[in-house]
């Protein structure tokens, strides 16, 4: 287990460790699988949610590996992509095709 106190020090964040430590993410470890909603619940800046992301992400990368509850979800697959290209390009001709569209510039679509 790696202790949390000096990766929260080194990343500016030290302010947060008695508030982490108290929600049971008292170690790095731990740490690797906190979500967003846990952050909001923290009180948890936004910037500084993002500065642990960062470091999150960064660590992850540098040991190769990932989280179990990252190698648990479905990996994006091929056809996933496919699906919403597909979708994509349906709501390109249902607005082309859509009675109500005045067609007269292109400032009556919408994203």
């Amino acid at each position: 287990m790696t202790e949390l106190r000096p990766i929260l020090e080194r990343i500016g964040l030290l302010q947060y460790l008695e508030c982490f430590v108290a929600e049971a993410f008292d170690t790095w470890e731990a740490v690797l699988e906190i979500t967003e909603s846990d952050l909001n619940s923290l009180n948890v800046k936004l910037g500084h949610r993002r500065k642990l992301q960062r470091a999150i992400s960064d660590f992850k990368r540098q040991s190769g590996g990932q989280s179990p509850t990252l190698s648990r979800r479905k990996a994006p697959s091929v056809e996933d992509g496919y699906r919403s290209d597909v979708s994509a390009s349906e709501n390109k001709t249902n607005k082309k095709s859509d009675p109500g569209s005045s067609g007269t510039g292109s400032s009556s679509i919408k994203r």
